[in-house]
């Protein structure tokens, strides 16, 4: 008698095991499946965002972090059109979501470093020299800390700044306006 009672419950463990185990495969299934949803509408945005279509773009985005909270592309191109749109505190978010899966993706870097500028300076400059570690040749990094030490009374870290810029993107020295250069010499 006890072994029947045995079977019947070690059979009902293993269908409990079977039917958990196809459980997990099923939820991974859906998540294999929204991760597959997520590309797919991911390139869309991007073929519309590319053809200037941002409306049709930032629903597809926003459909991509519906699926996938940390896709940081979705959040990175929203932020951009945000940004864009003049709506500073929506791509701010954006781009920290960014930072949040990806510490060292510098266009996030740069383009939080852009929109703190002016309401935190410190944490401008932080985020510039960031995005310069990460990319050291990206010369409008270089420029806009350049500017930013430059107004904050760091003349000589600025002027350096705005050197290794034009070194690396000879154009960029039009960009710099005379004024500035003059009163980075001085003492």
């Amino acid at each position: 008698m006890e072994s029947r009672g045995f079977r019947r419950a070690f059979f009902a463990t293993v269908a409990g095991v079977a039917l958990l185990l196809s459980a997990c495969g099923s939820q991974a299934n859906a998540q294999q499946s929204n991760q597959q949803k997520a590309a797919v509408l991911l390139n869309a945005g991007l073929a519309a965002h590319t053809a200037g279509r941002t409306a049709e773009a930032e629903a597809d985005y926003r459909k991509v972090i519906t699926l996938d909270p940390q896709n940081k592309w979705a959040h990175y191109n929203l932020g951009l059109i945000e940004q864009n749109n003049g709506q500073a505190s929506a791509a701010e978010a954006d781009y920290r979501a960014v930072l949040g899966v990806d510490p060292n993706f510098a266009g996030a870097l740069y383009n939080l470093a852009i929109l703190r500028t002016s309401a935190a300076p410190a944490e401008a400059a932080d985020l510039y020299r960031r995005a310069i570690a990460v990319s050291p040749n990206m010369g409008s990094a270089h420029l806009n800390l350049g500017f930013l030490l430059i107004s904050m009374g760091q003349q000589v870290a600025g002027k350096a700044e705005l050197d290794k810029a034009v070194s690396i993107e000879p154009a960029l020295k039009q960009r710099i306006p005379k004024t500035v250069t003059a009163a980075a010499k001085k003492p």
